[in-house]
């Protein structure tokens, strides 16, 4: 299924499916569902949430230590999550 086909089908945007397919974004627990709806997982991706979130958070927390630590990052730390 293309990432067009699968955004029209869990109403997300195409390049919200594209960063998360990429890892250049995190899911929300919400498009979990829906995927999980939509490719009919049988509740895989939405069973994977908590340990989704809590790299989330760990990430998160990496992301605060360096912006107090340095001046200059990478731009990826300047999107939202």
């Amino acid at each position: 299924m293309s990432q067009r086909a699968l955004a029209r089908l869990i109403w997300h945007s195409e390049e919200t499916v594209a960063k998360v397919e990429k890892a250049e974004r995190w899911p929300s627990r919400d498009l979990a569902h829906r995927c999980d709806e939509v490719l009919d997982t049988g509740g895989v991706l939405l069973s994977a949430w908590p340990e989704v979130e809590q790299q989330r958070l760990a990430n998160d927390g990496r992301r605060q230590r360096r912006r107090r630590s340095t001046h200059h990052r990478p731009a990826i730390f300047d999107r939202a999550a």
